[in-house]
């Protein structure tokens, strides 16, 4: 018998660390529990993610082209990618949801998994294309399909028509089967008229797979900072702040995010993506409003405190991702509200690592909680695929 064909649409170009460790933790997932299947990442690159990965930028003077400071990591997450995923061929299309529909179905896929990552934001500027598009399979007849821990993000039915809105809903109500990775966009699709029991809870596939394997610990980089804290977050001010009063406490400070600000150490440039990975067992502490970098820390050093920002000019109206997921493991007071027009308090750090110290929470036997609760979700999905 001839084996099944799936293809895997998500969102996996972009030059972010939790995006492609998401997609080869879903490869894996699937293959692994069936491995009868052929499976494969559906090579589909939005125009605004083509844009942002190009190597080079044009500018006004000599040289008049410049290197753009993320492509040493776009290189190596492309070579991450060449060693543990297989891809369908490039499609080389533009946002138009026929030519990415048409494209897709040249490749003649059984079913298709659409997730998981922000795969349904309606919000523009976004690393898919403006709602509607290809991401809510629309005239996919014949095909199987399936979402695996979805997610709206921060987008919901204020940002687009009513029109596109209800037209995204729709075409989420025909899929076969249903899962997303947070309660925010349960609710939305509950809102928007899709029945509740339809849409099934699913954890974000890293913390479904281990993937330990390929996180790669940079032990000469952990002896020499041995009291490193990490902060990932986007906020300039809240930047210098958290880096200032981590300083105070003892610790070093490495930023994982952008250009570090004074008393941080950044990166080291020549890390491979598995020792981007590793490098979260190395830290004391972090300070992140990165979901996925969260998931880092929590899964490779339990013990180590995260302290998880919740900007309010991103969530203002939901419980964000990463409160979701905080909430599911018993950590939500660890979730910090960011009101970026308000005063950060001058112990923010020192009181949020005094109430991590006072929780008890064995975080492995939360996250095989969470592992157990998405079971039968799991074995509904490969019924249907497999």
């Amino acid at each position: 018998m001839k084996a099944k064909k799936i293809g895997i649409l998500t969102f996996h170009r972009e030059i972010n660390d939790g995006s492609v460790l998401q997609c080869y933790c879903l490869y894996q997932l699937l293959h692994r529990l069936m491995p009868n299947c052929h499976f494969e990442v559906i090579d589909y690159v939005p125009t605004y993610v083509r844009r942002r990965r190009r190597s080079f930028v044009i500018v006004k003077r000599p040289p008049f082209v410049w290197p753009r400071g993320n492509h040493r990591i776009r290189r190596s997450q492309d070579r991450f990618y060449e060693e543990y995923v297989r891809f369908s061929p490039r499609l080389a299309v533009d946002d138009s949801i026929e030519a990415a529909r048409r494209a897709i179905l040249d490749q003649r896929y059984d079913a298709v998994v659409v997730g998981s990552d922000t795969v349904w934001d309606s919000r523009p500027n976004t690393g898919v294309p403006q709602v509607p598009n290809v991401f809510s399979l629309p005239g996919f007849e014949g095909v199987v399909k399936t979402s695996f821990a979805a997610s709206m993000d921060k987008g919901g039915p204020r940002h687009v028509s009513p029109r596109a809105w209800q037209r995204l809903i729709d075409e989420i109500a025909d899929f076969d089967y249903i899962s997303v990775r947070d309660e925010a966009t349960r609710l939305w699709l509950g809102e928007g008229g899709l029945p509740l029991e339809k849409v099934h809870f699913m954890p974000d596939p890293t913390i479904l797979h281990d993937f330990s394997d390929i996180a790669n610990l940079p032990k000469r980089f952990r002896d020499e900072h041995p009291n490193l804290a990490a902060v990932a977050v986007s906020d300039p001010r809240l930047q210098v702040t958290v880096t200032r009063q981590l300083v105070e406490m003892g610790y070093e400070v490495i930023n994982l995010l952008c250009s570090p600000v004074e008393g941080q150490l950044s990166a080291p440039a020549d890390w491979s993506y598995g020792e981007r990975v590793g490098a979260h067992a190395c830290f004391q502490a972090m300070i992140t409003d990165r979901f996925h970098g969260s998931i880092f820390a929590l899964k490779q050093n339990p013990k180590t405190p995260v302290l998880l920002v919740e900007p309010s000019y991103y969530y203002e109206d939901s419980m964000s991702k990463g409160r979701d997921l905080f909430t599911r493991l018993g950590l939500s007071p660890m979730v910090w509200r960011y009101e970026a027009n308000q005063p950060i308090p001058e112990d923010l750090v020192e009181r949020s690592l005094a109430k991590h110290a006072g929780m008890a929470i064995d975080v492995p036997e939360k996250i095989l909680a969470l592992r157990s609760d998405a079971a039968e979700s799991i074995r509904n999905l490969v019924a249907l695929l497999d």
